[in-house]
């Protein structure tokens, strides 16, 4: 995929000599990917990193799992053009009739992003997983991560004469899980969207013949759900016909509406990264080793 970018139509190699690929991350591909209910997935996991003394990192347990909008199939000559199937990009799975919007707070049973903590629950209640094991991989991942990272990050803050004391940065983490729970990290997103809204397409027929008519109460549903969603569906996320770049190329119709899984896990993670900011400036947040 390209090094900068937000995903990659498909998962060939650029054509021509090796000079072409400059500017460009190739990974090798995980063949056994733990799957749920026949579907890969992917999680991304927030994580709020200090410039304090040590760059203390503190991972979030609430984050999001995106999954795949078609079966499994393990890509080959015969299934590569099939990346519903074996890619995880929600840039790239919103796009599909397959894809499930879900109003619960957690995704739902079969959302297409679902909470993290909820497909931790599943993998323990319906796959008997050992989850502290896990918790305990992934922080271990992270923790040596975020480790690699604190000389250049020491070396910016010099460069551009800024104390790192006064610094954070909350980092998106984006992991796989093979069959054997084992976490391996796909790359660090250094900002992370905290959008949370759903890209819904519209029929530009029915816009075309007048008969789609946005409703500003689009939203109202949420207005009984947690203290959350009802904030969140008080913003003015009005669902008016879109036409920018997230409905995809050609300028597509579609509108902007409330997602209940992405107002709830963001929230979370942000107010939990903020407290630990606030506790750090007050002098009253205690550290480990990071």
């Amino acid at each position: 995929k390209p090094g900068i970018g937000s995903h990659v139509p498909g998962a060939n190699l650029p054509a021509g000599d090796a000079s072409t690929a400059v500017g460009y991350v190739v990974q090798r591909y995980l063949p056994k990917p733990l799957l749920l209910g026949g579907l890969k997935f992917d999680l991304r996991l927030y994580v709020l990193l200090l410039g304090t003394e040590g760059f203390p990192a503190f991972l979030s347990k609430e984050g999001l799992a995106r999954f795949c909008t078609e079966r499994y199939q393990a890509p080959d000559d015969s299934t590569r053009n099939k990346t519903k199937s074996f890619l995880t990009n929600y840039t790239l799975n919103k796009k599909s009739e397959g894809f499930v919007r879900s109003d619960e707070h957690d995704g739902g049973a079969d959302g297409s992003k679902r909470s993290l903590a909820s497909v931790v629950q599943e993998l323990a209640v319906d796959n008997g997983a050992d989850v502290d094991a896990l918790w305990s991989r992934i922080e271990r991942m992270v923790e040596g991560t975020c480790g690699a990272m604190r000389h250049a990050l020491e070396d910016s803050a010099e460069s551009v004469g800024v104390s790192p004391e006064t610094c954070f940065q909350v980092l998106g983490f984006d992991v796989i899980l093979d069959e054997n729970l084992d976490p391996h990290l796909l790359e660090v997103n250094a900002g992370p969207s905290f959008a949370i809204d759903n890209v819904v397409p519209v029929d530009p027929r029915e816009v075309r013949k007048g008969h789609y008519v946005p409703s500003k109460t689009a939203n109202s549903r949420f207005m009984d759900a947690s203290p959350v969603l009802h904030e969140c569906a008080s913003l003015d996320l009005v669902p008016d016909v879109c036409r920018c770049r997230d409905g995809g190329g050609g300028g597509a119709a579609h509108v902007h509406e409330l997602s209940a899984v992405d107002a709830h896990v963001k929230s979370s993670a942000l107010a939990g990264a903020l407290e630990i900011v606030r506790r750090a400036q007050k002098g009253g947040l205690r550290t480990g080793s990071g």
